[in-house]
């Protein structure tokens, strides 16, 4: 879009609405998330001396004429002293986003300044740097041109009309900036995008994100109203669940102590927020926290490997914005697989799946708990799609030939099917990058005590059934092969960081003791397996 201002001399100003949908967003205090969105264009915001520019038309009102690529004028507006771009957009009606109305906690309304304007700027606080350099639409900028205007970018929430420069504190940012009203010529936004009636006028690509949008939200539409049991989570085929949720109603379970309910996505969708939160050790491990929590509060996570983003678990939450989210994590966009543990982690990964156009990795054993597909009549929709999106495993040990250095491992225990993810991070590591040896991902196959320094075992955790000896055993026959330091347990704060190995063997070796057996019983036990 292109926004011009008149005085006496015709000037520009530059905003492309046309954007892709798709956002960048971050909570506050995610600096250091920059280099998990590093592209060859995407450099810092140029440090200016901020200046003392005048206008010397006095203080007359400029009027903003907002413009499409395509030429044609969506809107015109005026922009008073003080006022920002983005409540100059908002007044108007033109869609600029801000999803964070103005607190400055996301990048959405970032927009891209002519060079002689970056520099009558105040200088942006770090905070601003940080978020623009997390900001969607980096990887659009490959020519020379685009390049050069990556490098010259603002918030358009803190980019205000003044006559003079100035810096002020606020709750929520470190400053916020003033720009000359007479000097402004030209801006460009990298931000989301706007309404269909406006994307008739974007490019190529713009318009292939809008489709992208519009397709991914048919698909939600599809199963928006499926019915999801609020107490583990596990989304059914049809509206009306069943009596009794088969998931809950097992004794690894339990069920509501009230009576059977069910929510769907389109409920949860409008009572639910989501945030995306690396792990302070590693930020290439990334968790979706919902707030308020959904069923037993289960927390995916998302892990950036070398070959783009890998989903590990699942929740009873969906809504096309996460998954959007969850896509831009990847230099591609794509996601690669989903990988789940255990039933008490199916929830809706067949939508996930169909949104994020990947497939969803479930131990062949554990089959008849997945109940998408499962029981429905022909010609119901679940069918195909567990057809085409559900795989499942029959191996004890399993790696998809283009993702190496993930590794699928079914100890089986908590269910017969339970599973564990294995990632070789350091073969996944830049080259510079410390080592920091590889990480399991065990949701509760085996639970990380509250400790952080032990391991427990059970059949079922709420209802406090042990689980046999020799299915502890067998869970460290299928993980001795494999080395690793950190394990991250399904639900926050419970990891292990360093000396996992030895933590398991030892842990599963105190447990068969105090279920009354021998400290020679666990080498018995394993000798009787080989």
């Amino acid at each position: 879009m292109v926004l011009s201002m008149s005085r006496n001399t015709a000037r520009l100003l530059t905003v492309n609405l046309a954007a892709p949908t798709r956002a960048t967003w971050r909570p506050l205090g995610y600096s250091s998330m920059r280099a998990l969105r590093a592209c060859p264009c995407s450099s810092a915001v140029p440090r200016c001396e901020p200046s003392t520019a005048r206008s010397a038309a006095g203080d007359e009102e400029a009027e903003v004429e907002w413009i499409s690529f395509a030429g044609r004028t969506v809107a015109r507006s005026g922009l008073e002293e003080g006022e920002t771009l983005l409540e100059a957009a908002r007044a108007k009606g033109v869609e600029l986003e801000g999803a964070c109305d103005g607190n400055l906690a996301c990048s959405t309304c970032h927009v891209v300044l002519e060079e002689r304007i970056f520099g009558m700027l105040d200088r942006p606080s770090d905070q601003e740097s940080d978020l623009l350099d997390l900001a969607h639409g980096l990887e659009r900028c490959r020519d020379q041109h685009r390049r050069s205007l990556v490098q010259r970018r603002r918030v358009s929430c803190q980019a205000r009309l003044s006559h003079r420069t100035s810096t002020r504190n606020a709750p929520l940012q470190a400053a916020r900036s003033a720009a000359s009203s007479s000097s402004i010529r030209s801006i460009r936004s990298l931000s989301r995008g706007f309404q269909p009636s406006l994307a008739m006028s974007a490019g190529p690509s713009e318009a292939a994100e809008a489709q992208s949008v519009t397709s991914m939200q048919a698909i939600w539409e599809q199963d928006a109203d499926l019915a999801i049991c609020t107490t583990c989570g596990n989304q059914y085929p049809s509206v009306q669940g069943p009596q009794e949720c088969p998931v809950c109603y097992d004794d690894r379970q339990y069920p509501c102590p009230t009576g059977q309910a069910y929510t769907s996505p389109r409920e949860l969708a409008g009572k639910t927020s989501f945030e995306l939160v690396p792990e302070p050790e590693d930020e290439r491990i990334i968790r979706v926290k919902l707030e308020p929590p959904v069923a037993i509060g289960q927390t995916p996570f998302i892990l950036l490997t070398a070959q783009g983003v890998v989903v590990w678990d699942c929740c009873g939450f969906v809504s096309v914005d996460l998954m959007r989210r969850i896509q831009q994590q990847s230099p591609t966009g794509k996601v690669l697989a989903i990988f789940i543990s255990h039933p008490h982690f199916f929830g809706t990964s067949l939508t996930w799946a169909k949104l994020l156009d990947c497939k969803v990795f479930i131990s062949k054993p554990d089959r008849l708990w997945y109940q998408r597909g499962l029981e429905s009549a022909p010609p119901h929709p679940d069918i195909a799609a567990r057809k085409n999106f559900v795989v499942e495993v029959d191996q004890d040990t399993f790696t998809l030939p283009h993702l190496p250095s993930i590794t699928l491992v079914r100890c089986g225990g908590h269910f017969p099917g339970s599973n564990v993810l294995h990632w070789d991070r350091d073969a996944d590591a830049p080259e510079k990058q410390a080592r920091r040896g590889a990480a399991v991902l065990c949701a509760d196959t085996f639970m990380v005590m509250p400790d952080r320094k032990r391991f427990t075992f059970a059949y079922s955790f709420p209802n406090n059934i042990p689980l046999p000896p020799h299915d502890v055993e067998r869970i460290w026959t299928q993980m001795r092969s494999f080395n690793w330091s950190a394990t991250y347990g399904g639900w926050p704060g419970r990891h292990i960081l360093t000396d996992s190995r030895a933590t398991l063997l030892r842990c599963a070796r105190y447990y068969v003791q105090m279920e009354g057996h021998s400290s020679e019983a666990f080498q018995e036990l394993r000798e009787a397996r080989a």
